[in-house]
């Protein structure tokens, strides 16, 4: 099936304050530890959610969302995934796909292993991504694929990334994430959101 996720499927609605821990499996694409896919309307928001199980398909699949597919504002803030994420094409440790314009990730982080072939630490982006932001968000998660990119796998130019760093032996194999090692990144965890331990 397509657009599987822990809480809801697929959705145009805010989601918080919501947690999953069982195992997601897609069998054709969209798939994320809180919701497959959501279809954004106007400031919807993803807010303080956790994924702590292993998430698995072909394509679009993310720790909290599968993929993000709208024009409108969204923002997916506070939300972290602590388990493996695995899959093809588009996938990462936050959102899968971001396919909207105004998507933004705030103040979240990926602890869990992201592999495949086109993969992020936080989120994959495609053409449709030009103000697109990651902002205040870390991956420590290990890396495995051809194209790596620790945080952002953007498209072209596009998508903008802010104090958000990847641990440097994370492998990832981009010049756009900025690697900081353990003892540094504790050292910013204050920095990113007071949400954040430093363990």
């Amino acid at each position: 099936n397509n657009s599987v996720g822990g809480i809801v499927g697929y959705t145009a609605q805010t989601i918080s304050n919501c947690y999953n821990k069982g195992t997601i499996r897609a069998t054709t694409s969209d798939a994320g530890g809180i919701a497959g896919t959501i279809y954004a309307g106007s400031d919807r928001k993803i807010y303080q959610c956790y994924n702590n199980g292993i998430i698995e398909g072909p394509m679009r699949i993310g720790g909290i969302l599968g993929r993000i597919y709208s024009s409108n504002y969204l923002t997916v803030e506070q939300c972290y995934n602590l388990k493996d994420v695995k899959g093809n094409t588009y996938i990462a440790g936050i959102v899968g796909n971001i396919d909207g314009t105004y998507a933004k990730i705030l103040n979240c982080y990926n602890m869990g292993d992201i592999s495949g072939t086109q993969i992020a630490g936080i989120a994959r982006g495609n053409g449709k991504i030009d103000t697109a932001k990651v902002v205040s968000c870390y991956n420590i998660g290990n890396l495995d694929a051809t194209n790596k990119y620790g945080i952002l796998y953007k498209y072209g130019n596009y998508g903008v990334t802010y104090n958000s760093y990847c641990l440097d032996t994370c492998g990832a194999t981009d010049t756009i994430a900025t690697s900081k090692s353990s003892t540094e990144l504790k050292t910013l965890a204050s920095t990113l959101d007071k949400t954040f331990t430093i363990d």
